[in-house]
């Protein structure tokens, strides 16, 4: 346990630190590239540590049968086309299955920096250690898919911008990676609106969502069957049922999220230049929909595409609540407060092992591996 809370925390530390330095530069010279040598640093180092681990990730095992399946095999070929390609050319020279993993890995994390240009490029040093500390366990999973979602995160821009035909080729080529992030092409109408315009609006459609939680599994297994298995679903369609309870962390979580939902007037006034609104609205319909995807895997996949954007909310919080610091001694407070709850609770899922993202082991220690017979 010790090594994997030290590659987790150095991994997080040394990205964090070159984030920082990379906006000093930034703010020092506007016209400086905004992927340069330092994030390049930090790209390659993460490429290599996560795409060089073992086992790590509930999929893990899944694709790594795949990979040695061979080019015939069934798995492969029904990957979508990018991956497809890519572990096609991989088999055909003959390389190490640790390849597809690091490729798979630095796609991910590239399209995370693009994602910010210069309109948001002050939230990086914030957003990397809470993307890190939030979403580690689901980038080690759903490889393909959480590849697609990074993608999208990257064509929110054009939703910003207005600029429709870049955003259709890039959900075009996210979907070469994992099918089921066409759903996102209507919101392109959507997230530019100002849709939920007060704080009450809001939490009352949190409390409707709550109440007709408990029908969406047989709405969705009787009317949308189809879709689901088009999107590449219908693997989960026998797990459309609740997978657990909702324990302390669950509650907390939901705490947190109406506490940001509080926050909202102040960080759209500060915000909305910056596009502010476009990122909202999808964490939002993603609180909507998280009552009903909470425990079923199926439909909280799809919710990835939503709800994940909260790591760059969390960022717009924790950006504004320091730059308020010096204003009320209760803004360090709240900013503590989101900032240890989302240390505790990632220090906690490596302690319990969530989405088996620990132990980390590294390929070489194959031999030395020991399965962990337990999901979370």
């Amino acid at each position: 346990m010790f090594l994997t809370y030290f590659i987790y925390i150095f991994l997080i530390l040394f990205m964090t630190y070159w984030a920082r330095r990379s906006l000093i530069s930034f703010q020092a010279n506007a016209s400086v590239p905004i992927i340069k040598l330092d994030i390049w640093l930090s790209i390659m180092l993460f490429s290599i540590i996560i795409g060089c681990r073992y086992m790590v990730g509930v999929d893990y095992k899944g694709y790594l049968e795949d990979y040695r399946s061979g080019i015939d095999g069934y798995a492969i070929r029904n990957y979508e086309l990018a991956f497809k390609c890519i572990v096609t050319f991989l088999l055909k020279i003959d390389a190490h299955y640790i390849y597809f993993f690091i490729i798979s890995a630095f796609v991910q994390i590239y399209f995370f920096y693009k994602s910010f240009d210069r309109k948001i490029y002050y939230l990086l040093p914030w957003a990397v250690p809470i993307f890190l500390m939030t979403e580690l366990g689901s980038l080690e999973n759903g490889i393909r898919h959480f590849t697609a979602l990074m993608i999208f995160f990257y064509s929110l821009k054009y939703i910003r911008d207005s600029l429709f035909g870049r955003y259709v080729l890039t959900i075009g080529f996210a979907s070469l990676f994992h099918l089921s992030v066409l759903v996102c092409l209507p919101l392109y109408w959507l997230l530019r609106c100002k849709i939920f315009k007060s704080i009450g609006i809001q939490l009352f459609g949190i409390m409707i969502s709550i109440f007709v939680s408990e029908r969406i599994v047989t709405w969705i297994n009787d009317y949308f069957g189809g879709i689901i298995f088009l999107l590449g679903y219908d693997g989960y369609l026998s797990e459309l049922n609740k997978e657990g309870e909702g324990g302390l962390g669950f509650y907390v979580s939901w705490f947190i999220n109406i506490l940001i939902i509080f926050l909202f007037p102040q960080l759209y006034k500060k915000y909305k230049h910056d596009g502010f609104i476009v990122y909202w609205n999808l964490f939002y319909i993603g609180l909507l929909l998280k009552p009903a995807t909470d425990f079923i895997l199926v439909l909280g996949r799809i919710n990835w595409y939503f709800y994940k954007i909260r790591f760059l909310i969390f960022a717009f919080v924790l950006h504004y609540l320091y730059c308020k610091c010096k204003e009320n001694d209760f803004f360090y407070f709240l900013f503590f407060m989101f900032l240890l709850s989302i240390i505790i609770f990632f220090l906690y899922e490596v302690y319990v092992g969530a989405n088996q993202m620990s132990p980390f082991y590294f390929f070489w220690q194959e031999t030395e591996y020991v399965p962990v017979h337990k999901y979370n």
